[in-house]
């Protein structure tokens, strides 16, 4: 893998499930870790697919 693609992908993507789920309910209050699965498997959310690189 390119280590300039590495690099960027573990600048952009350092949020685990929990902080996600904090920042998303500062704007939608009532959303549960339920919901996000459910985005995650429509594909409505992007998850990191470099567990690597992501922490979850």
């Amino acid at each position: 893998m390119d280590q300039e693609l590495l690099r960027r992908l573990r600048l952009d993507f350092t949020k685990r499930e929990t902080d996600l789920l904090s920042y998303i309910q500062t704007y939608f209050p009532d959303v549960s870790p339920s919901q996000l699965k459910a985005w995650q498997q429509t594909g409505a959310q992007i998850w990191c697919k470099f567990p690597n690189l992501c922490q979850k």
